[in-house]
């Protein structure tokens, strides 16, 4: 089984209890898509690492964590702040990191492990993922700059096409007047 298949097996089930119904996403036409969509409009990327490097100063590397994907979570997080996150297992310290996205895109693999836990919104045990929902329901940095107004808006998820009626804080469409 896939190390992110394994952590899918992992986390899904307390996003479900959150009622964040979880869609796993496999997007063969648009690399670079997060792995998961929540009914809240949020994204996530899912990786994972065996292991920290055993030296601290040694830059953590995370080769599949590809150009596309960093492309995907920076533009989302610019045009809808707080709408891009990334989870990080590191197995081997049953350790979970959750990160905004735009932080992501600049230090996951690419940077030590204490910037990677200095940097992280919030550094979990795996006794502690249950805790997950309540960090994502809490306002990320960002995301205040750019809100949608009342609940009842539509929120773009990327998922489909607009019309030209409809808002669209991701697409910055304008909403057309008869």
């Amino acid at each position: 089984m896939r190390a992110e298949s394994a952590m899918w097996k992992k986390v899904r089930p307390v996003l479900v209890a959150a009622k964040l119904d979880p869609v796993r996403v496999e997007n063969p036409i648009h690399p670079g898509t997060p792995d998961v969509n929540l009914c809240t409009g949020l994204w996530m990327e899912l990786k994972c690492l065996p292991t920290w490097p055993l030296r601290e100063t040694s830059l953590v590397r995370i080769p599949h964590f590809t150009r596309e994907q960093r492309v995907w979570l920076y533009r989302r997080w610019k045009y809808a702040p707080g709408s891009t996150l990334l989870l990080l297992e590191v197995r081997a310290d049953k350790q979970w990191l959750l990160f905004d996205g735009d932080v992501a895109v600049k230090i996951v693999g690419q940077s030590t492990t204490a910037e990677h836990r200095r940097s992280a919104r919030a550094v979990l045990h795996v006794s502690e993922l249950s805790e997950l929902p309540k960090i994502l329901a809490e306002k990320t940095r960002g995301s205040e700059e750019k809100t949608r107004g009342n609940d009842l808006e539509p929120v773009c998820t990327g998922s489909f096409v607009h019309d030209e009626f409809t808002p669209c804080p991701v697409h910055d469409a304008e909403v057309v007047r008869r």
